[in-house]
């Protein structure tokens, strides 16, 4: 693994937190919260890397929206899996899943966050799952 690759990951990164950045900004009513995290583990099947985004839709409640993305390595290719989820188990959606080689990282990584931003414009249905639990949410309050 080339140093450039540690570079592309953390640009890959910086972008999911600006992306973070943009959700305070917008949503201050809607999330009481935005978070990131950043992971390197190991687990049996090998090393992950994962980035994620949280936002705190009711603290009370405990429902979180989730951006993440995951990167290992696979067969000798990069192996890279983007998913949505509701505090990761009442809704998951993976919304991309790329397997790419050492000189696609790159434009593997931006098609990643990408996807990862559009997830959450209007009609996308992650979107449409939050906006319906704010919703419920202010009913209750």
């Amino acid at each position: 693994m080339k140093n450039n690759c540690f570079a592309i990951v953390a640009h890959a990164c910086e972008e999911l937190n600006s992306f973070a950045v943009l959700l305070r900004q917008r949503q201050l009513d809607a999330f009481h919260e935005v978070t990131t995290e950043t992971n390197l583990r190991q687990y049996v099947s090998g090393w992950m890397f994962e980035k994620y985004v949280e936002a705190q839709l009711n603290p009370e409640e405990g429902y979180v929206a989730v951006w993440k993305f995951e990167l290992s390595e696979e067969s000798g290719a990069w192996r890279i899996v983007a998913n949505n989820s509701i505090s990761y188990t009442d809704y998951y959606e993976d919304v991309a899943v790329i397997t790419a080689a050492e000189n696609e990282l790159e434009e593997s990584l931006t098609r990643v966050i990408r996807v990862l931003e559009e997830s959450y414009e209007v009609g996308h249905v992650f979107r449409t799952k939050i906006d319906k639990l704010l919703e419920e949410s202010k009913e209750k309050a």
